[in-house]
């Protein structure tokens, strides 16, 4: 699950963020089958009606990163943290 806050937000960027949340899911249908292309084009959409979605960005940094890094076979989907 992603949990963002959204009481922090102004009235316009949180309706901006509740209005991509079925490409949000999109996204993530494409992310965690290895479909990195994909999803990474979708985030792009999002970022498109919203380029201060944090979220969408994040998650095409990430879909690039496996672009150029391939995960490993038994890759279960998670994004392991490894610095701070």
């Amino acid at each position: 699950a992603i949990f963002e806050v959204l009481d922090a937000l102004g009235a316009v960027a949180k309706e901006r963020i509740v209005a991509s949340l079925e490409l949000h899911a999109r996204g993530l249908e494409g992310f965690r089958p290895r479909k990195f292309d994909d999803a990474r084009r979708t985030y792009e959409k999002i970022l498109a009606d919203n380029s201060e979605d944090n979220v969408a960005k994040l998650y095409v940094q990430r879909c690039d990163h496996f672009i150029e890094n391939p995960p490993q076979d038994d890759w279960d989907g998670v994004w392991t943290m490894t610095t701070k």
